[in-house]
């Protein structure tokens, strides 16, 4: 059975697997993507639970977003594109509410690990089908930045058909980034449920479909997320000690081996067709594009050039090759925001990575590694991460998996009393863990 269709769920569940789930409409309705139109209709419930719950768990992030955001404001004096800043000073709050909800929800529902979860499987499956009939149909949906499947040289004489899906993203790169942010609770997933059910089952079908995918669309830092998420999951599995984990650990072995040895040519032609053709290989002009946002850096002496202003700024440093966004999630950030709002990003990843290493719950803590171990990679895969909305719901995601526990027992839907942390519960751990958050911030 789903998660979220237990009896130990209750509306804040629902409430988070909704949020998530909507990630799956990707850009449908454009500016008004039906993600952040929830956001909106969830902020009075988030606003009520601060207030009728006297909420405290989501403080130091409302600080921190709203130093960010009136950094964005000051940054109108100085930024090179006025028209985009206003739109991104409309976007963000979206975002930031999407972001505080998920937090939130987290704390007052009391399945949230589950809940979330299951938002990441269910909407991942979602794609999967209309993924699938792109990849065999070879048109896409009408959203698509990229034209219907095409022919390309490989560089070695050979013409291929250039197979992909982008779903709903617009974009393959933006469609393997949501794989790569569900790929560790898929995980999660499956290392939890009895493999035999039918959650089970469907989780195991997502972490195969997930590689698949990337496969066909090529995208080659999330593949090497989802290798680093797998072997953690491997690791983790035959830590426990448990035979069900280990022979499916050897089952999932077996199938890869044998997807490979039947089907390598489909599976590696986008690829292999990368690596073989110097121009499709961009790492050397990524790196020239890392260069030049480093050096925006030091010239705005660690100011930030201002909201929205990514794109104006590239094109303005850009002498050789095409204009491109940062591809780059800290580069982002940093060229856009400066130091003070980067370090404050750096922070909220340290508190993750110390709860990582402090967590006692190794299905939490396999969710966290993988996660964390894989950020280099995935945060170097997509143009532009600030306004992606997955982006802000995945790290709230992971928040909530280091400080919070499927044992959360709340007063008829809300807050637990403040004495249930000293009990000795599964839940008190990561309740004082979160507790004690607010005090080092």
């Amino acid at each position: 059975m789903i998660p979220i269709l237990n009896k130990g769920t209750n509306h804040f569940d629902i409430y988070l697997f909704l949020l998530i789930a909507l990630l799956g409409f990707g850009g449908v309705g454009g500016s008004l993507q039906l993600v952040r139109v929830g956001a909106v209709i969830m902020a009075p419930v988030y606003i009520q639970s601060y207030l009728n719950h006297k909420e405290k768990s989501t403080m130091p992030f409302l600080l921190f977003f709203l130093v960010w955001y009136a950094y964005s404001i000051a940054s109108l004096f100085w930024t090179p594109d006025l028209m985009q800043a206003g739109k991104e000073l409309v976007y963000y709050p979206l975002h930031m509410f999407l972001f505080l909800e998920i937090v939130a929800f987290a704390k007052l529902s009391n399945r949230p690990l589950s809940s979330i979860t299951a938002g990441w499987v269910v909407t991942f499956l979602g794609t999967a089908g209309v993924a699938m009939w792109e990849i065999s149909s070879g048109h896409h949906l009408s959203m698509s930045l990229q034209a219907d499947d095409y022919t390309m040289n490989n560089g070695l004489g050979e013409l291929l058909v250039r197979k992909f899906a982008s779903v709903t993203f617009g974009n393959y790169n933006t469609y393997c980034t949501f794989i790569g942010f569900a790929f560790p609770f898929i995980a999660y997933a499956v290392f939890v449920s009895k493999k035999l059910s039918l959650w089970g089952i469907l989780a195991t079908v997502s972490m195969f479909l997930g590689i698949y995918f990337v496969l066909i669309n090529g995208s080659r830092g999330t593949l090497i997320t989802l290798f680093i998420i797998t072997m953690v999951f491997f690791y983790f599995s035959f830590k426990t000690g448990e035979k069900s984990k280990r022979h499916f650990v050897y089952f999932f072995i077996l199938v890869a081996l044998y997807a490979v040895r039947k089907y390598a040519y489909v599976l590696f032609e986008t690829i292999g067709y990368r690596l073989a053709t110097q121009e499709m290989t961009d790492t050397t002009s990524r790196e020239d594009i890392w260069v030049d946002a480093l050096t925006v850096c030091v010239d705005m002496l660690g100011l930030g050039t201002g909201v929205g202003s990514i794109l104006a700024v590239m094109s303005s440093v850009r002498i050789k090759g095409e204009v491109m966004l940062t591809h780059n999630l800290f580069l982002e950030i940093l060229v856009q925001y400066g130091i003070v709002i980067f370090l404050g990003f750096i922070y909220y990843l340290f508190v993750l990575l110390r709860q990582t290493f402090q967590h006692r719950e190794k299905a939490q803590k396999m969710v966290l590694v993988g996660a964390l171990a894989s950020l280099p990679f995935l945060a170097v895969v997509n143009s532009g991460y600030l306004l992606e909305a997955m982006t802000w719901a995945y790290f709230a995601s992971l928040f909530a998996f280091a400080f919070l526990s499927d044992n959360n027992k709340e007063n008829e839907g809300g807050y637990p009393h403040e004495s249930l942390a000293s009990h000795h519960s599964p839940r008190s751990h990561v309740q004082r863990n979160y507790q004690g958050l607010l005090h080092t911030i």
